[in-house]
């Protein structure tokens, strides 16, 4: 299974990004604080205040 890595500039691509690898259940690498992370996507929605929110797990 292939990780999704991309340069992203935008919301909007990084929204596009985490749909198409819930969708396809497909892991992805970021960097948070400073690290590499490893994550699985599950849920892509939004919290009370209407901010984008993403499920993953490490």
């Amino acid at each position: 299974m292939a990780v999704v890595r991309a340069q992203i500039q935008t919301v909007e691509e990084i929204y596009k990004l985490v749909w198409t690898a819930v969708a396809n259940k497909q892991p992805m690498e970021a960097i948070y604080q400073g690290r590499h992370r490893l994550f699985c996507p599950h849920r892509l929605g939004r919290n009370k205040e209407g901010q984008l929110r993403v499920l993953c797990y490490q």
